[in-house]
């Protein structure tokens, strides 16, 4: 996704811009690990 913003406005993002971009995939990748394992977890009881 990156990339494709960089490719688009042909210049590169400000590093805290990446960061948190990176940060805010990161944490929704682990909210939806959470919630498969919590939903796995009711599933078994």
């Amino acid at each position: 996704m990156i990339l494709i913003i960089e490719g688009i406005r042909k210049k590169p993002l400000k590093e805290n811009v990446e960061i948190g971009i990176q940060m805010a995939g990161f944490c929704l990748l682990i909210g939806l690990s959470i919630f498969v394992g919590y939903n796995d977890i009711l599933r078994i009881f």
